[in-house]
């Protein structure tokens, strides 16, 4: 995650990652290797109080296993498109 920050993924006791919070990391963008390494497997994705400009469109890879996406107080000038399309 680009940022000021590492973090390591919290992984449950079943191996899988149902909710990961990257809130307060000074992440500025998500890479596509992150989201590669989500996919269908998150149900719960907070990247709040971050300084993220936008959402990238690989973040559909998420899948339809994302069921709640936080992004809060970031610099989003506008809701993205692909978080949008995401939950229709």
């Amino acid at each position: 995650v680009t940022g000021v920050q590492t973090c390591a993924l919290p992984i449950s006791s079943t191996g899988r990652l149902d909710t990961v919070d990257l809130s307060h990391k000074r992440i500025a963008e998500v890479p596509i290797e992150v989201i590669e390494e989500l996919r269908d497997e998150v149900e719960k994705l907070a990247l709040g109080y971050n300084l993220l400009r936008g959402l990238s469109p690989h973040f559909s890879a998420l899948g339809s296993k994302l069921k709640y996406l936080n992004v809060r107080v970031n610099m989003l000038t506008v809701f993205p498109q692909v978080a949008s399309a995401a939950f229709v």
